[in-house]
């Protein structure tokens, strides 16, 4: 028989642990991610040093951000993200 990785925890002790998990988890927020990633452009005018390196380092950026959102979409690990 194959042991899963997710197999239901029997000690009472493990299921309290994991009921308190589940009771703190929050659900990621691809939005509010892209949104961070778009104010951070928003502000290169503000930022010290060249503009254009900070400019290409967070295009650099924002282009791993939306490979990384799309590959949790392919793997089920996320769901309903609108990713462009």
């Amino acid at each position: 028989m194959i042991a899963h990785a997710h197999a239901v925890p029997r000690d009472p002790m493990e299921l309290r642990r994991v009921l308190q998990k589940m009771r703190a988890w929050e659900p990621f927020d691809a939005d509010a991610l892209l949104d961070d990633v778009g104010a951070a452009l928003d502000d290169v005018p503000d930022m010290p040093g060249d503009p254009r390196r900070a400019v290409g380092h967070l295009r650099r950026m924002a282009w791993t951000v939306n490979e990384l959102l799309k590959r949790l979409l392919v793997t089920g690990q996320l769901t309903n993200v609108d990713v462009a």
